[in-house]
């Protein structure tokens, strides 16, 4: 997670979000992060922001996300349940 801009030039506006995900759908989870860690210090909020940090991360890497997709799948499988049929093909806009 970056600190900032070392240096400042009239690019840095332009490639600021290179390194952040603040044009993403994580972006409000990343500064509920930075917040909790601008108030605590460096240091403390590796214990006070462990929470904000969690839902962060995993709003990047949706690990619990795909976790339970597969524990799912799996079940459906051993359960030999079938799979539900697709929707028909004009009614998500596809022709």
């Amino acid at each position: 997670m970056s600190t900032g801009p070392v240096i400042h030039s009239p690019l840095t506006k332009v490639t600021d979000h290179w390194i952040t995900h603040q044009w993403t759908a994580c972006g409000e989870m990343e500064m509920d992060y930075y917040r909790c860690a601008s108030r605590v210090g460096a240091a403390r909020a590796v214990v006070d922001c462990k929470l904000e940090k969690e839902d962060y991360k995993e709003c990047v890497t949706k690990k619990k996300q795909i976790q339970r997709y597969v524990l799912l799948q799996a079940e459906r499988r051993k359960q030999k349940k079938p799979f539900l049929e697709p929707p028909i093909r004009d009614s998500y806009g596809r022709k």
